[in-house]
């Protein structure tokens, strides 16, 4: 099963499998040897970096404002200053905090084949792309411009891209073909500013990364379906799980508490330990949770749902049933929980998983996929850290690169 991509060699794993679609870009898109998708290890030698072979071929990365401190040295240095056993020696960051406090969003992909003249209509494009990705609310998008007729720009594109442009492309026409941060291919033809402004954002999207500015460790959203009373029922199960994480239901990892030594006893004046009362347990956090419905006929919020859509390559397929995606970390979205599948146990495995301790590994080993969003992700994860007196402020130098195509 792929991705949506054309390709079929890797062997990509089931439905809601732990590596879902990380890893897959990496394999589909950059043409790896044939290989099962596990959860781990990770391949041995990631894709090589893809440097332009000539000044045409540009590459954009969103903004990133310089680390204040890092959550995952927090973890290193008490791991080196505890004596530990092997089993207890794990990051107590809880995954949905850690997510947004180290990693970067993938970008989306825009190749753009031109046959040696770009029109001054497709260079403003160009240029609003790069205002895009390092503006004070960047987009995660990354551009790439190819010479057709420039046969050593075209060695380093992958083949899926290739054959996508050439679906569509009438008498060399410049286009662009745009894909997925997972490897998915989501529009091919022209662009205007217009459509790149719907592209990119939406109020929608900017209502969910409201809702983790507000300190959401996930949002629930419902896509909803043309079953209304199926609809009713998932946003009722929803309401469900939001009670069950104000009651403190669902356990959030505590921070690095347990790896921290127990304080020596008071001395008192004799010498001997003071018969102090011991400390009061802090009181466990409760996980707060956000849920949104968004409809499949909204026309504010079509690449949005074709994104979702995109998430699995059959999910096309289930129009008459609602989805549930969890999001978490920098809008970050899981595959979807569909029809009968949308109960509350379910989504309570799923909020405890986002709040139970994370393995500080790299991004790619935890489920799920970025989407296309324009918000200031550190300034969230600032606001976070000063809120609970946390490190945070930036991705993990040691933890996370992403691969995928035009690298």
């Amino acid at each position: 099963m792929s991705l949506g991509t054309g390709l079929s060699d890797p062997v990509v794993p089931p439905r809601r499998s732990i590596c879902l679609a990380g890893q897959s870009a990496v394999y589909l898109l950059l043409k790896a040897p044939s290989e099962p998708c596990r959860a781990s290890p990770l391949p041995k030698s990631p894709a090589p970096n893809y440097e332009p072979p000539d000044k045409n071929v540009k590459r954009l990365t969103n903004r990133i404002r310089p680390t204040i401190a890092l959550v995952s040295i927090s973890c290193l240095v008490s791991l080196l200053s505890t004596g530990l056993s092997p089993s207890a020696r794990a990051c107590s960051t809880p995954v949905f905090r850690y997510a947004m406090y180290n990693w970067p969003t993938a970008p989306y992909y825009f190749f753009y084949f031109h046959d040696g003249q770009i029109p001054e209509e497709d260079k403003a494009i160009h240029e609003q792309l790069e205002k895009l990705a390092t503006a004070d609310k960047p987009s995660n998008v990354r551009l790439t411009v190819i010479d057709v007729t420039n046969e050593e720009q075209l060695k380093y594109i992958p083949e899926v891209v290739l054959k996508s442009r050439e679906a569509q492309a009438k008498d060399n026409e410049p286009l662009f073909v745009v894909y997925t941060s997972w490897g998915a291919e989501l529009y091919v033809g022209k662009l205007d500013a217009e459509m790149l402004g719907t592209l990119v954002d939406s109020p929608m999207r900017q209502q969910i990364a409201k809702r983790f500015h507000q300190g959401n460790a996930t949002v629930m959203l419902i896509l909803k379906s043309s079953d209304e009373k199926a609809n009713k029922e998932a946003a009722k199960v929803a309401r469900q799980l939001v009670a069950k994480a104000k009651a403190g239901e669902i356990v959030v990892s505590s921070e690095l508490d347990y790896m921290m030594p127990p304080p020596p006893p008071a001395e008192g004046s004799d010498g001997e330990s003071a018969e102090d009362q011991p400390p009061a347990e802090p009181e466990p956090e409760k996980m707060k949770i956000a849920v949104l419905e968004l409809s499949r006929d909204d026309a504010n919020e079509k690449w949005l749902v074709r994104s979702l859509l995109a998430v699995e390559p059959d999910l096309d397929k289930f129009a008459d049933k609602p989805m549930v995606f969890a999001m978490y970390g920098r809008g970050r979205v899981l595959p979807p929980y569909i029809g009968k599948g949308i109960h509350v146990d379910n989504l309570v495995d799923c909020a405890s998983f986002l709040g139970g301790a994370c393995s500080c590994m790299i991004k790619d080993q935890n489920p799920g996929v970025d989407l296309l969003m324009q918000w200031d992700w550190d300034s969230t994860a600032e606001a976070w850290a000063e809120k609970q007196g946390e490190f945070g402020g930036g991705p993990d130098p040691f933890g996370y690169q992403e691969y995928g195509p035009g690298r």
